[in-house]
């Protein structure tokens, strides 16, 4: 059996295991049976298959735990260390290979400190310690050497030589991966592929076009005669490269276009966590990234509109696809987390609180510990139910699908920010045109000073939102002119950018704002854009507001204590949620939590039900992550309840709306390929339609500015929340004295599907 898996024929292996592992289940010959099905799980991690290959590396660790069979237990969770690192999720491989170290170390004769060494080094160089990580390198190297194994001897070089190539490190490189290479060629080693990418990436980097291209040729040859190696995508875009320096567009872009379809395998792959699909949109953005600029200069050059149509499909395939399969997953597989699911995710969220409180190493260190066991329980679940779980659509046909959900008087603008131009699409119901923009790091500089402005109603302000507005929207057709609304699919720092404050133009020395004459919403990818919705029943309306933050609030329980973190009561959020209760519900029949009421018990109580709006009237406090956590009433220990994005993200509930009125409740990392994350994100993976969030802090003023948004809202059943926002916005504007500074209502923003 092991002849097989060595000679690559890993069906074939596979099935022998397989098979081995039910006979030796029947009779109850457990140690036989762990030990096929690590090697079974192996065979699927060779070919890829890496759902199956975790859902028997968890079952084979499991049973080597419960035999206290610590030799196994610890090489299958390095496995798994391997499988989650492969997947780009960084705190679940490290976690995992922690738990290898400490079953290993109760079997002091188990072999496997190469092994080990080796994948510390990986994660070290993965979380960008390169330095930390050369020790690692080199002893497992040296303990590879010294067992006789010159294929992970050679494995560890050229990982340290890849490693330092990103760096651009290209000397200390060029030894270690020659020397890699010339292990592997003498000993027919058949991962000698990993060479020739490592290599023809290094002769890239040098200049050497040539010698690049003939190693590529090899890879993309070794890609082609395996392939179920699926990432090969890699070779075909490294070769991609080589040919856009050589000046052969046409030929990069079929390399292009072959990693995708490679990595669109890999994607249906990708394990069912949240974690585990952001790692991979990262780690492809490089690809999708190349195929998408090499398209548009063929496109420039040619005038091909097929090009244009396809960076567009690619631009929206690789963007929010996480959420989009959070979004479609089955909510069934929720019934399958095991018990303990919920005991870890309320860990989880006290070690993240203690984190955003203090952060120091040790809490930093716990969350990652629970961080990782949920998104295992969470991997497990999905599993389980089955292989169609939060499946990723890829983008061929997507326009036509676009072009069709668009109404007239709808437009969408696709945004692509690279160097040194970025690209915007205008899609309408007549057709789609591409368009340029200057370069990200341009823009970037920009928008941060335009948000600056804004925000502090600074002079200045309206005639940079002119220059923002004629980069990003001057040139747009006639169609789109006319539309009364815009959806945006943004990129990057254009995730910051309070667009309602552009300025289309000056009439009489006034600004005249996008707002004024386009309703906006913000698109997560157009992969979410769904049909015009039918009439909307009247919804319930959950306000949750004024909680008790601090021990000297006199609502706070008597035997509540005094904490070291307690923030500033939000007084005038009281009245708000009642002034924008009585406006959507005048009969009285809103849910409102105030005071020790507003609590996540208590929401959470008040979601399953009819369609709802959700009105947050709370602090949102940063947290060590960066993506701001929801802050609710006081608990038994004088600290406010914070609820993380990755707990919202969980819940389930019908929400047509979820309003965060204030704290700067809309910011949050931008990741590459994923987009905006944070509280937006988090309520739209809940089951949110929409939700309206805020860019920076607005004042405590019992919530004026949303009561003309309900009021709006309620007074054409037909309206959506994205032109009910723009009437409060222009209704603000136009209102004379504080209200009609920017700053105001520029802030406010709608991010959804519909």
């Amino acid at each position: 059996m092991r002849s097989l898996f060595e000679s690559g024929r890993f069906v074939e292996a596979a099935t022998t295991y397989e098979a081995l592992y039910r006979r030796a289940r029947q009779a109850n010959d457990l140690p036989t049976a762990v030990r096929a099905l690590n090697n079974l799980a192996g065979c699927w991690f060779a070919l890829f298959r890496y759902r199956q290959a975790a859902d028997a590396y968890l079952q084979a660790r499991q049973l080597a735990e419960n035999q206290r069979d610590w030799e196994v237990a610890g090489t299958v969770s390095l496995n798994l260390s391997s499988l989650y690192l492969q997947m780009g999720e960084i705190n679940s491989a490290e976690q995992a290979a922690e738990r290898s170290a400490e079953a290993l170390a109760k079997a002091p004769n188990h072999g496997r400190r190469a092994q080990l060494l080796l994948q510390f080094a990986k994660i070290k160089a993965r979380k960008g310690d390169i330095d930390g990580a050369a020790p690692y390198f080199r002893a497992a190297a040296a303990e590879a050497d010294r067992q006789g194994n010159t294929a992970l001897a050679a494995q560890a070089l050229n990982l340290y030589g890849y490693e330092l190539l990103g760096a651009r490190r290209t000397q200390e490189a060029e030894p270690l991966l020659v020397e890699a290479f010339r292990l592997r060629k003498l000993t027919r080693d058949p991962d000698i592929d990993h060479s020739y990418r490592t290599l023809g990436m290094l002769r890239l980097a040098q200049g050497d076009l040539r010698s690049a291209s003939a190693l590529l040729d090899e890879a993309v040859a070794m890609a082609r005669s395996r392939p179920a190696k699926v990432t090969g995508w890699s070779a075909y875009y490294l070769r991609g490269q080589v040919r856009v320096a050589e000046g052969n567009a046409a030929a990069a872009l079929e390399d292009f276009r072959s990693g995708i379809e490679l990595a669109r395998r890999l994607r249906v792959e990708v394990l069912p966590a949240d974690a585990m699909r952001i790692g991979m949109e990262v780690e492809m953005q490089q690809l999708y990234a190349a195929f998408i600029r090499t398209a548009i200069g063929i496109y420039k050059a040619t005038g091909r509109q097929k090009l244009a149509r396809e960076a567009f499909e690619a631009a929206e395939e690789n963007r929010a696809a996480s959420l989009r399969a959070l979004v479609s997953g089955a909510d069934g597989w929720q019934s399958l987390l095991p018990l303990e699911y919920g005991e870890r995710v309320r860990q989880l969220r006290a070690a993240e609180a203690r984190a955003a409180l203090k952060p120091e190493p040790a809490a930093e260190a716990e969350v990652a510990r629970l961080e990782h066991a949920v998104t295992e329980m969470e991997v497990k679940a999905g599993l389980e139910a089955g292989p169609g779980f939060g499946a990723a659509a890829n983008g061929r046909g997507l326009l036509d699908v676009v072009r069709h959900r668009l109404r007239h008087g709808q437009a969408l603008f696709s945004f692509f920010l690279d160097e040194p131009e970025s690209y915007v699409w205008e899609v309408t119901q007549t057709g789609i045109e591409l368009r340029t923009a200057p370069g990200r790091s341009r823009l970037a500089g920009q928008v941060e000073e335009f948000v600056r402005r804004v925000s502090g109603n600074s002079s200045g302000a309206a005639a940079l939102g002119a220059r923002l507005y004629a980069d990003l929207f001057g040139a747009r057709g006639r169609a789109a002119c006319n539309s009364a609304e815009w959806v945006l699919s943004l990129d990057d720092t254009l995730f910051r950018m309070p667009f309602a404050a552009l300025v289309e133009g000056f009439e009489q020395g006034r600004p005249v704002y996008v707002i004024e004459r386009h309703s906006l919403r913000v698109t997560p990818s157009a992969h979410l854009l769904s049909a015009a919705p039918g009439p909307r029943p009247v919804m319930r309306f959950i306000g949750v507001g004024d909680p008790v933050y601090n021990s000297a609030d006199p609502r706070a329980p008597d035997d509540s204590k005094r904490s070291d973190f307690e923030l500033q009561r939000l007084a005038g959020t009281g009245r708000e949620i009642e002034s924008c209760a009585r406006v959507w519900m005048p009969n009285g029949q809103a849910i409102l939590l105030r005071g020790t009421d507003a609590s996540e018990e208590a929401v959470q109580r008040t979601l399953p039900g009819p369609p709802a709006i959700l009105h947050l009237a709370t602090h949102v406090v940063p947290s060590s992550g960066g993506q701001g956590m929801l802050a609710l009433a006081l608990r038994k220990d004088g600290r406010p309840e914070l609820v993380s994005p990755a707990e919202i993200a969980r819940w389930r509930a019908d929400l047509n709306l979820v309003v965060l009125s204030g704290c700067g409740s809309g910011t949050g990392k931008v990741l590459a390929g994923t987009g905006l994350m944070g509280m937006t994100r988090a309520w739209l993976a809940a089951g949110a339609s929409a939700v309206a969030a805020s860019y920076w802090p607005m004042p405590d003023d019992s919530g004026e500015f949303f009561l003309s948004f309900y009021k709006a809202l309620r007074e054409n059943a037909g309206r959506k929340p994205a032109e009910a926002l723009q009437q409060a916005q222009v209704e603000a504007l136009h209102s004379g004295g504080p209200r009609s500074e920017p700053s105001r209502w520029a802030a406010y923003f709608l991010v959804g599907k519909e």
